[in-house]
């Protein structure tokens, strides 16, 4: 806290809502609460109360009477952050006079720091209009779906042409297997003294006669 009372203090908070004050552990800088939950500061105890505070204030189950000062036979337990540096406490019970700060969370202004939000006056010097330009995560989320959906496509397109070749290769592996058995079949007819098929003698099944050319007849001579 600055050199202000804490009633201006809180005063000031609760003008300017719009700039709220975070509450810090002033040992470890942890977050303590904020004055969204602000209710009062005392001057006498030199503490400020408020309503609500996070996760890192715990609490002691001992139970302690005050024996001195402005809350003289009170009962409280005590407040500590986690990084166990006693911050405070939790009143119990109190005398009439501070009936506002029994059961809620108050807190020693010697152990705390606070900072106002939007209270910063130093800039980075950025250039607003190359933040505006910056693309939005749903604007780069719909061009990743763009780029997915184009590669999809094109590897597609590529699987097919890849069948495409696969198949052309299979045909020119089958022709020079049926060009082979016909030029086997060529020179067994040539090895018989046949040029072609067209040169083969054809056979009358039915009069078991050739047909065609064929070699000439040797005379026989008659024996009488």
């Amino acid at each position: 806290m600055d050199g202000r009372s804490l009633e201006e203090e809180g005063s000031t908070i609760s003008e300017k809502e719009e700039y709220p004050i975070v509450i810090v552990c002033l040992k470890c800088g942890n977050i303590l609460g904020d004055s969204c939950s602000w209710i009062c500061a005392n001057n006498d105890l030199k503490t400020i109360t408020m309503r609500r505070v996070t996760k890192v204030v715990e609490i002691e189950q001992d139970l302690i009477t005050s024996e001195k000062g402005v809350d003289i036979g009170s009962t409280y337990q005590k407040l500590f952050c986690v990084c166990d540096e006693m911050i405070g406490r939790i009143y119990q019970t109190t005398p009439r006079a501070l009936d506002n700060l029994r059961d809620v969370f108050t807190l020693d202004i010697n152990k705390i720091q606070s900072y106002h939000i939007g209270s910063g006056e130093k800039t980075a010097g950025v250039d607003t209009d190359s933040i505006i330009d910056l693309p939005s995560a749903r604007s780069l989320q719909d061009d990743l779906y763009k780029v997915k959906a184009t590669i999809c496509s094109l590897n597609k397109r590529i699987i097919n042409i890849e069948n495409v070749l696969k198949s052309d290769d299979t045909d020119q592996e089958e022709k020079p297997q049926e060009k082979m058995e016909d030029d086997v079949v060529t020179e067994t007819g040539k090895a018989r003294g046949f040029t072609s098929y067209e040169g083969m003698p054809d056979f009358d099944v039915n009069n078991s006669k050739k047909l065609g050319k064929s070699p000439a007849r040797v005379k026989r001579k008659r024996t009488r």
